[in-house]
């Protein structure tokens, strides 16, 4: 996750609006790899260094149809996808 607040706004913040909206059913009912995740702490889990690569592409996947501008345009989603990808972003501008 980013340290910086500034980049994609606070993981914890961005964990307690999700946990404690309707986005992670909603998501589930429109991306078939989000069924069964009822908090963002196992999605999170999903696509964790040694997790199960072909699981955390699809969850990936899942995440960048609901962000995209043709697809759900879910500010949150994308907001998730940065956080998730943060390590591999950050060490690609370095």
């Amino acid at each position: 996750m980013f340290y910086d607040d500034t980049l994609a706004g606070g993981w914890s913040a961005l964990v307690d609006r999700v946990d404690g909206g309707a986005a992670l059913p909603r998501w589930a009912a429109a991306e078939p790899a989000l069924a069964g995740v009822s908090r963002m702490e196992e999605l999170a889990g999903l696509v964790r260094v040694g997790a199960d690569p072909a699981r955390a592409d699809a969850v990936i996947g899942a995440l960048v149809r609901l962000a995209a501008a043709d697809g759900g345009r879910d500010d949150d989603a994308l907001l998730v996808l940065l956080h998730l990808l943060s390590d591999m972003v950050l060490a690609l501008a370095a």
